[in-house]
């Protein structure tokens, strides 16, 4: 990023026009002025900053720190001319470039790339970098509505793993998205919860409480996983078995009482 710097006051500056007309009256005077040399060495570093800033601004090559130093420069000679508002402007973008390189490069949060776009909004940057980080963000907005509405409707664990799938790969920047993030934890959880109930499913021997509190995590995922019919019909069979077993202990009991 580019080093914060304090904007000049204008107020506290000479007008170019003001400067220029001192130094133009100057040259017809014959009165020998103390502040002369003063001025015309001022009017010569202002003229020599600006083709240099017309230079730079027309090859638009510099890095951040070229742009500032030239802002720099410029502002110390405390003279009000345009090309200090667009060399102001050129070192603004090319530090916003620079950070959204980063993004595009690395990626980032979703707050970071609105943030991004915002600023880029709020001082009308124009570059490919704009576009690009602007539609991406786009599609991050798109990408995050459907998993909320997704969710909040309800569906499949592949419906959700499709939409993660799908939808994320084609935004082009690896924005990060809490949303997103919560909805691949619990697509992971379902998948962890389908792989204990299959294994447990397809022993020789299983715990009914065991059986019983995946049941109660399957409710708490509030989502379709198929073998959930599987362990229902092995508990509702197990449920059943208890049952004619304590109705045939109590039938036995009755019988042992009546013997005596």
């Amino acid at each position: 990023g580019g080093k914060k710097r304090e904007a000049v006051d204008e107020e506290s500056c000479v007008g170019l026009k003001v400067l220029e007309e001192l130094v133009e009256e100057s040259a017809g005077s014959r009165v020998v002025l103390d502040d002369l040399p003063a001025i015309r060495a001022l009017a010569e570093r202002v003229e020599l900053w600006r083709n240099t800033a017309k230079k730079a601004l027309e090859a638009s090559a510099l890095d951040a720190a070229g742009w500032l130093d030239l802002l720099s420069a410029g502002e110390s000679l405390r003279v009000v001319m345009p090309e200090v508002k667009k060399v102001a402007f050129a070192y603004g973008l090319r530090v916003w470039r620079d950070k959204a390189k980063v993004i595009i490069e690395q990626g980032g949060s979703f707050a970071d790339v609105k943030q991004l776009v915002a600023e880029a909004d709020s001082n009308r940057y124009s570059s490919a970098e704009t576009s690009q980080v602007r539609e991406a963000l786009g599609k991050a907005e798109v990408f995050r509505s459907k998993i909320v509405k997704v969710r909040e409707r309800g569906t499949t664990v592949q419906g959700l793993r499709t939409i993660l799938e799908e939808e994320g790969k084609d935004i082009g920047i690896e924005i990060r998205l809490t949303e997103a993030q919560d909805a691949r934890d619990f697509v992971l959880r379902c998948d962890e919860w389908k792989q204990r109930v299959s294994a447990t499913l397809a022993g020789q021997h299983a715990d009914l409480r065991e059986l019983e509190g995946m049941m109660a995590e399957y409710k708490g995922l509030g989502v379709f996983i198929d073998v959930h019919d599987s362990l229902k019909a092995q508990v509702t069979e197990a449920h059943g078995w208890l049952n004619r077993a304590k109705k045939l202990c109590g039938t036995m009991l009755g019988w042992r009482e009546a013997e005596r």
